[in-house]
Parts: structure tokens; sequence; C-alpha cells
């Protein structure tokens, strides 16, 4: 049983994340210039990298050395490598701070959201362009063009 509620619980977040990454990259498109997309793309990239690629492997080797239950004893009083680890603990360990990343993640996602719509219902009246009076334009007298040979 335990095994089903796992398997069931890992095919949902394995679906709803890989459902959140082609709008993840449309909103990340349509909400810079064009010009400018390549570099939001690379900015994107980079924070993902910062926040979650390099933080993500120290938390998950912490909370596996936290689930050990026997250490070998290393040269100069120094801890070696783990023997035993708790197994009853450790993949409920593991799979509930992957469920509580992705929830924080998600309700990121949800507040943006939130903020995007609020942003899109209210006029803004900041960007409208500048009404400026231009003076009517005056008639403008015909002339022959020199080209333009007219047989007289």
């Amino acid at each position: 049983m335990e095994t089903f509620l796992f398997l069931s619980i890992l095919f949902v977040v394995t679906f709803f994340q890989t459902l959140m990454a082609t709008p993840q990259l449309i909103i990340i498109l349509r909400s810079v210039q064009h010009e400018l997309q390549s570099f939001g793309l690379g900015l994107e990239n980079c924070i993902m990298k910062i926040l979650a690629q390099i933080p993500a492997p120290i938390l998950f080797g912490i909370i596996i050395d936290n689930q050990c239950l026997f250490w070998s004893q290393a040269t100069c009083d120094r801890r070696g490598s783990c023997f035993i680890y708790n197994g009853d603990r450790l993949p409920f360990t593991l799979f509930g701070t992957a469920i509580i990343i992705k929830a924080i993640s998600f309700s990121l996602l949800i507040i943006l959201l939130i903020v995007t719509i609020r942003r899109h219902k209210t006029p803004n009246t900041t960007t409208s362009p500048p009404v400026v009076n231009v003076p009517p334009t005056l008639p403008v007298q015909e002339q022959e063009d020199p080209l333009i040979i007219s047989p007289s």
C-alpha cells in the first residue's frame, strides 16, 4: 500500500511539473521584449541554478546525513561513511522535502498569476503616450517633377 501511495504521488508531482515547463517558457518569452528574450531566458536559467540546482544537492545531502544510524570511523577522529541508514524514515523524509519544495514553488507561481491578472485588469495610465497638439498642415503647391518630360 505504501508503494502504491508513493508511486501515485510521484506520478502526480511529475505530471504537473512537466505540465508547467512549456507555460513557464511562454510566460518568459511573452513578458520580455523581443530583443531581450534570449537575455530573459539566460537570466531565468541563472536564477534557477542559483536558487535551485546548486542548493538542492546540499539540502538533500544534509537530510540523508541526518538519517544515518551508524557512521564509520575515519582517521583523526573524523566521521567516515554511513554504514546504516534509517530505512523507515529516509524515503519519507526525502519525498516530503521534495513535496514541500514543490508546494512552495507552486504557491509562488499562483501568487505570480494573481499579480499578473490584477496588473492586466487595472488600466495602466502611465504608459499611454502624451498627447501632442500638432498644427494643421498647410496645403502644398504642386510642382512639376524636373525628371518627367511633358509634351508641350
